[in-house]
């Protein structure tokens, strides 16, 4: 595999999505798609001896690791893609994800016909039309550390375990029937860790933010967004995790949420 090449390796998904398909049609220039990068890598590839390697490399890793990374994207944001194509697109497309993740998105969009395979279905030029389609928003979904991205669900797993944290830190104090209030609001499932978190007393800086990102959450995510109480804590969690984290790692996470959790850091 030739994409530690100096050119390549340093490229975002995305931008090595630009690269592959400028080598593809032997089109560079500086104002090419994906930048100024993309261009200066075009014009190394183009030049190299091992320029075949390079673009075989490319395209394998565009018909291989793409579909494992969209695996951790949250299926909210597949389908919000996809309802940019024609029915027909969308259904071939649908069709390149994750099994596991097909259901959940088809779901979420109107429906979809039946194809019946084509010739080029499960050819590797098939692969390589699907796997494009989904190029503009992996950039964002693929950190630059070696993580192992989380699944969807366990994305949404983590949110809400640090959101139930944070809404119990924020009632420390408060009175009985106010806890009980909160823990009757989120259900069974996160009553005992609110509980839990709001029996601590011993860090009044960490109850301090909790209270804030809990009031926060609040101005948000108004009544008549129409949130459940699983959503505001999750909301909670979101914000009290991603303050540990590096931007890649952030906009990782962000991915494998649903949409409406973009405005929670610039609102």
């Amino acid at each position: 595999m030739k994409l530690d090449h100096p050119s390549v390796a340093n490229l975002s998904p995305r931008e090595q999505g630009f690269l592959l398909g400028a080598l593809l049609l032997e089109m560079g220039g500086p104002e090419m798609p994906g930048g100024a990068a993309v261009a200066e890598a075009f014009g190394q590839v183009m030049q190299d001896a091992q320029r075949d390697a390079i673009v075989a490399a490319l395209r394998a890793h565009l018909t291989e690791a793409i579909p494992e990374a969209l695996g951790a994207i949250s299926p909210d944001r597949l389908a919000a893609r996809l309802r940019e194509e024609p029915p027909n697109i969308a259904a071939n497309a649908v069709g390149f994800l994750p099994e596991c993740t097909q259901v959940a998105v088809r779901s979420l969009l109107p429906p979809l016909p039946e194809l019946s395979p084509s010739a080029l279905s499960g050819t590797k030029m098939h692969r390589e039309m699907m796997a494009s389609i989904f190029l503009p928003i992996l950039n964002e979904a693929m950190p630059e550390e070696q993580d192992q991205p989380q699944s969807p669900e366990s994305a949404w797993e983590t949110v809400c375990t640090a959101g139930a944290q944070v809404l119990g830190l924020s009632l420390v104090g408060a009175s009985p029937a106010v806890l009980a209030r909160a823990m009757a609001a989120v259900g069974s499932r996160w009553a005992a860790s609110v509980r839990s978190a709001s029996a601590k007393s011993d860090d009044e800086g960490l109850r301090r933010q909790a209270q804030v990102i809990a009031a926060r959450v609040g101005a948000l995510l108004l009544p008549e967004v129409q949130r459940s109480a699983e959503d505001r804590l999750a909301a909670m969690g979101y914000l009290f995790t991603t303050g540990t984290l590096s931007r890649a790692q952030r906009n990782a996470l962000r991915m494998a949420l649903p949409t409406w959790v973009d405005g929670l850091e610039k609102a």
